[in-house]
């Protein structure tokens, strides 16, 4: 969209499956993405498709934005230590995926959510459209999904990430979960660590969510209940 005047935003093109790239189709759905430039933007997702949710690995799709109303999809980067991308956030000429070993359920019983633990993976995009994965961190956090704004860039290789409370595994699960904040040192780029330094309460079907930092104070979206029918 053309948002040069906000009180009228002008359509301009859409990404369109591409047969080539495995995590293009509308089978595989995608979690997130950003902007590096006006030329360039990754778009995270998986190889899984709904049959076989688990059966892929996480990808990142190199997108070419330079022509809104014909983007394409030059590449993609896969990080076989997890099976979805659900966030990311760009700090100089590192990227940091957040991911999952699990994707979500099926058959959805008790639910479709995912019940596999949090990845964190640094990217090198020195050349933005030739990232590189200079390594990943599966961590000890059993998580759902972590979708959306859950990490964002503190400056001097840190980054700090919310991390959703596990998925209930039962119908008459505990009703209150924890999700957690935790801080990312990515300086050392082959051993990255995750550190947790607060704990946070919500119901059962509740998430951590989004995040957003402003004059030095860091805010938390959290839900009371999710429900679904």
């Amino acid at each position: 969209y053309d948002f040069t005047n906000p009180a009228q935003p002008v359509f301009l093109g859409s990404l369109q499956p591409d047969p080539n790239q495995p995590a293009s189709s509308n089978l595989s759905p995608r979690f997130g993405g950003v902007a590096l430039n006006s030329q360039t933007a990754y778009v995270l997702g998986t190889t899984s498709t709904g049959g076989d949710p688990n059966g892929g690995v996480a990808n990142v799709q190199i997108v070419d934005i330079s022509t809104p109303a014909d983007m394409k999809v030059l590449s993609a980067l896969e990080i076989p230590q997890a099976t979805i991308a659900t966030g990311i956030a760009v700090q100089g000429k590192t990227a940091l995926v957040v991911g999952n070993t699990k994707s979500w359920r099926n058959p959805g019983i008790p639910n479709f959510n995912s019940t596999g633990f949090l990845t964190v993976t640094l990217l090198d995009i020195s050349d933005v459209r030739n990232p590189v994965a200079v390594s990943t961190q599966t961590t000890n956090y059993q998580t759902n999904f972590d979708i959306g704004n859950v990490v964002l860039p503190l400056g001097n290789g840190y980054f700090v990430i919310s991390i959703t409370a596990p998925a209930n595994t039962t119908t008459s699960g505990p009703a209150v979960a924890t999700g957690h904040l935790a801080i990312v040192n990515a300086n050392n780029s082959q051993n990255l660590t995750v550190t947790k330094f607060a704990d946070i309460s919500v119901a059962s079907n509740g998430e951590t969510g989004e995040i957003a930092i402003s004059s030095g104070k860091l805010y938390v979206a959290t839900s009371t209940d999710r429900k679904s029918t």
